[in-house]
Formats: structure tokens, sequence, C-alpha cells
């Protein structure tokens, strides 16, 4: 059996694509962002699409093949570790492989987690092994609590999706269908849980993040309103001027200890 170097990758396959059957010394988890396939083992073939986690011990046999194309977040390796390895073995359920999915909320916030692990692990250090293990279990743990669950997404885990989506137009119809309920339904149970509407909820996280990037960072007020998804540095001058009382420049001035100016510059 081949030994393979470990592979953190998000990766495109091009439409008739696939692989030989073969086997590795890597545990494998495979979560299909995008496009369409299927899954081939000693014990049959199996489709897989976006949301799709295919997830596989060392040694099994197996391959892939894509006719319309496909694109996968790929983790590969043979050095976990013992929390890792536990995670693991319990996502497998005494399996040698098994495949799960994703909604579309989890898989987002999976993608989310895997691109900053990508970008936090490209630089190498004395403590990039142990750096490396820990992010795997981050993401076993992410597929352990998320996968397969009922199509009802817990409101928490909505909120969240759209506190890591400030950038995004708010689909407020797509938030209730992923949790399970009716428009009016999900509307009622969310300003219950957070005394907001999910769109004042969105502008309030939106509001923080500016106020963070203003009196943190030095971003202009163009990269800011991309950044939060508030279209343009005018409107969000406008905008931020009507909810806090000052405009951005001016509030920005004021964290550092300077005095207002008359206007924007």
């Amino acid at each position: 059996m081949p030994r393979r170097e470990p592979t953190y990758a998000l990766t495109t396959f091009a439409p008739d694509w696939s692989i030989e059957l073969g086997s590795h010394q890597n545990i494998e988890i495979s979560v299909v962002v995008g496009g369409s396939g299927l899954f081939h083992s000693q014990d049959g073939e199996h489709s897989i699409s976006r949301g799709s986690i295919v997830c596989i011990d060392s040694g099994v046999h197996h391959r892939y093949s894509s006719l319309p194309g496909i694109r996968f977040c790929i983790l590969e390796s043979d050095d976990l570790g013992d929390s890792a390895r536990e995670l693991f073995t319990s996502l497998l359920e005494q399996a040698p492989y098994r495949i799960l999915n994703f909604s579309n909320i989890d898989l987002e916030q999976y993608e989310i987690l895997f691109q900053s692990f990508l970008r936090l692990t490209s630089s190498q250090n004395r403590h990039q092994r142990h750096f490396i293990r820990l992010w795997i279990e981050l993401l076993l743990v992410h597929i352990l609590r998320t996968a397969n669950r009922p199509t009802r997404t817990p409101l928490p885990d909505v909120a969240e999706y759209i506190r890591l989506n400030l950038q995004s137009e708010l689909a407020v119809e797509d938030l209730a269908a992923q949790s399970g309920m009716s428009l009016s339904s999900f509307r009622a149970a969310f300003k219950s849980l957070y005394g907001l509407t999910p769109k004042q909820f969105q502008q309030q996280k939106q509001l923080e993040e500016v106020q963070w990037l203003l009196r943190s960072t030095d971003q202009s007020l163009k990269e800011i309103s991309e950044m939060v998804g508030l279209g343009n540095p005018n409107y969000l001058s406008s905008w931020f001027q009507a909810k806090v009382g000052l405009s951005p420049t001016d509030w920005r001035r004021r964290q550092s200890g300077e005095a207002a100016s008359d206007g924007e510059t």
C-alpha cells in the first residue's frame, strides 16, 4: 500500500475526470463543494454532489469519476494524533468508509473553516505539525456536529451563518427553509430568541464589524464597505451616520482621540 504525502487542498477536476482504483495509507475526507460525480468502492458506486462528505479509512480501495466536473475540499493524512484519530474513528462508526451530507449552511461554514485552515497552515514553522493536528480536529468536530443532521438547522447556527456572511445578500426565505420553518414562523422564532428580525440582526453585526474595522485597522471606507456588504463608501457613510450619529471618519478619529472633523475626507 503506497505512502502518500499529506494533502490539504481545494481542487477542481475537469469534466470526464476519473482516477484508477487504488488505496493509500492516509485517511481521507473529501467534501464536494461543487459539481457532482461518483465514488467507486469494492461494494459498488455512489452518487456524490455538493454537500457530500466522503470519509475513507486507510487501506480502502476506491476511486472517483465525474462527468460534469467536480470540486473538492480534500484532506488526506496519516499523522492525525490520538484526539483526531478518535474523532475520525467515531465518524466512520466502524465502517471502512462513510458518505455523509452537509446542509447548505453547514457546507458553507465548512468551506470557510477549510479555507482558513489552508491559509493558516501554508507557512512552515516549528509548531506546524501540532497546529495542523489541531485544525484537523476542528474540521472533524464540525463534521461530527453537523453532518446528516435533520434538515432543521438550529437558530444559533443560522445566526452564526449570518454573522460569517455579512457581505452576502440576506435571503430570509432560504434561511427559513434551512430551519425547516415557514417564513413567518422563522421570523417569529428568530425575533423571540434574539430580539431582532434576521435583517436587523444582520445590520447589527454589520455595524459591529464596521466599528471594529474602523477602530483597529487603517482600511479605507471603500474597502470596509465591500467587506461587510454595504455596497459603496457613500452608502456606508450615510448608513453609519444614521445609526451612530457620526460619520465613519469622525467616529474613527474619536476612537483614536483626535478631534472630529467637519465632514468626510
